[in-house]
């Protein structure tokens, strides 16, 4: 019983727990002086305004994990306490399979975001963007074109305004003729 408790307790809540000690670590040296990248900024965010509200989302996310964990450790520990027949030291509890659970699917979006993060240069951070959107929907099993169209192009639209006309970032406008398809872009959206 109590190896089941210290496997349960590692198993549940040591990943969220590193997560939410590493994010106050990671924005400590984000930037050693965070108010002279804040001074840098020319517009309403800096250089390093994106990572900080990345890790913030990170830290979020890792409070809503841990608290999902904790109420799964409390359905077990009821579970064992009606009775249910304890395993021994030495066999090990498999944890149950969820059917979502889709390990090619994981590594195809894992790729996907590595790609597109190596195209970002050559075809510029619109139309990468664009292109990422459109894929990661069709992985996500969208499937209706209106549907698709509209978080692809308005999803697109809100970052460029974002990162380009608010926060006033340089982003990759790609190579060759993508850097004029992705300047056309911007002057039809009236961001340049």
């Amino acid at each position: 019983m109590v190896n089941h408790e210290r496997t349960g307790i590692i198993r549940h809540l040591l990943p969220p727990m590193l997560f939410i000690v590493a994010v106050p670590v990671l924005l400590r040296y984000l930037a050693p002086d965070i108010g002279q990248a804040d001074a840098m900024a020319r517009g309403l965010a800096g250089p390093v305004s994106w990572p900080r509200f990345a890790l913030y989302g990170v830290l979020f996310c890792a409070v809503g994990w841990l608290i999902q964990s904790l109420r799964q450790m409390r359905r077990e520990a009821q579970t064992w306490r009606l009775g249910q027949p304890a395993a021994s030291d030495d066999e090990t509890m498999e944890p149950e399979q969820d059917e979502a659970f889709n390990e090619p699917l994981i590594w195809s979006g894992v790729a996907l975001t590595l790609a597109y993060g190596f195209l970002i240069p050559v075809v510029g951070f619109a139309l990468a963007t664009m292109a990422y959107l459109l894929f990661w929907l069709l992985l996500g099993g969208i499937r209706k074109p209106v549907l698709i169209t509209g978080i692809t192009v308005l999803g697109t639209v809100l970052l460029l305004y974002v990162f380009v006309k608010l926060a006033l970032m340089p982003l990759d406008r790609g190579q060759g003729m993508f850097d004029g398809i992705t300047v056309s872009l911007y002057r039809l959206l009236r961001i340049y």
